[in-house]
């Protein structure tokens, strides 16, 4: 009985000892009562018994409890195992998603990071490509970028004008007046003020003493309402100044050829009177035989063919006439140029003709 309570009952001790201790005591108050000797030595053998099967009962109950415990326990483990499993695999599953979702907007920004490089980079070739000078300033003045036309038109390196004050390396003046100075009123006015500069003339210094001049616009940028800056682009005016003055210049010779062709045609006509009335006097005379007053006639109408000839002259340079072009002696044409540059360049100036000894011609309008 105590040996199968032990295996039976081990599993709650108190109800083992609850069953074990009345059913030993009992007997052994009934082997004591008795008084024999075989009774008190069957007692003493439960007694014997009780203590191993209750040494045995305390062992296998703290066993199998611990046991029992033990897979609960685990169990409990598995089921939160279980629970922590799936958790986790779906916690991976976001992970994954989320880093699927990250490396999708990475690829997306570097994509647009690449969009955005190569429109700066096409931005720069671009302004690199106009004719134009361009720079801009920043909201304390500095120059903060600037194309490759603007530093070749101010023979400066990109180093030496990036981060600088663009009026102290533009505009170098001090004074208050000049085209120099203009020019820096108005880059300062529409960096300071916004005012917009449309198409207005000034000069910009370059390298070392270079000063160019320019024509040159100056707009503000504004950004949330707020100025930050502003943007200058400029040409080199001095090929179109050199045009301008070698237009008036041949305006003026335009006119000056104009004048001297009516005065040529003017003169032409009194010579032409002259002329006849010499020829007509010329006969008179010759029937008369007057001959120094025929001499005299003579030199007068070589005196005015010659002043048909420099009719003939200024008519050609005022193009009033066609050229005729023919072999010419450059000897003989030299020879009767000489008293006429004499007659031009004065007294106070000493003419020597030094000619080829060979005949030189050449093929020229000889008036």
């Amino acid at each position: 009985m105590l040996a199968n309570a032990t295996v039976v009952l081990s599993v709650n001790r108190k109800l083992f000892l609850s069953f074990a201790i009345p059913a030993v005591g009992l007997h052994v108050a009934f082997s004591l009562y008795k008084g024999s000797t075989q009774d008190l030595q069957i007692a003493g053998a439960l007694i014997v018994v009780l203590a191993f099967c209750y040494f045995m009962a305390m062992r296998i109950g703290r066993d199998l409890n611990r046991t029992i415990r033990l897979r609960l326990r685990n169990s409990e483990l598995d089921k939160k195992l279980s629970a922590d499993e799936e958790t986790l695999k779906l916690r991976e599953e976001e992970l994954i998603t989320r880093i699927k979702h990250e490396e999708a907007l990475l690829l997306e920004k570097q994509a647009t990071d690449n969009k955005l490089a190569m429109a700066a980079k096409e931005k720069l070739l671009l302004l690199d490509a106009v004719g134009e000078g361009i720079f801009g300033i920043n909201s304390v003045g500095n120059i903060s970028f600037v194309n490759a036309m603007a530093l070749q038109l101010l023979k400066l390196r990109e180093s030496e004008i990036i981060g600088e004050n663009a009026l102290s390396i533009i505009c170098r003046t001090s004074t208050q007046a000049g085209r120099e100075a203009t020019t820096r009123k108005s880059i300062n006015l529409c960096l300071l003020q916004g005012q917009s500069v449309q198409s207005a003339t000034g000069v910009f210094c370059g390298k070392d003493e270079l000063i160019i001049p320019v024509q040159f616009s100056c707009r503000p940028i504004i950004e949330d309402s707020k100025l930050i800056g502003a943007v200058v682009s400029f040409i080199d005016m001095t090929n179109q100044l050199e045009m301008e003055s070698k237009l008036q210049q041949l305006q003026k010779m335009e006119v000056i050829g104009r004048i001297t062709g009516g005065v040529a045609h003017d003169f032409n006509n009194l010579l032409t009177v002259i002329m006849g009335n010499l020829q007509f006097l010329k006969r008179r005379l010759a029937d008369d035989e007057r001959v120094d007053e025929t001499e005299i006639i003579d030199k007068l109408v070589k005196a005015a063919k010659n002043g048909a000839d420099l009719n003939k002259r200024l008519l050609s340079f005022s193009r009033e006439q066609a050229l005729l072009s023919k072999a010419e002696d450059i000897n003989s044409i030299l020879g009767d140029m000489k008293s006429f540059v004499r007659g031009i360049i004065g007294e106070d100036v000493d003419l020597v003709l030094n000619l080829n000894k060979d005949a030189t011609s050449a093929k020229i309008d000889k008036t």
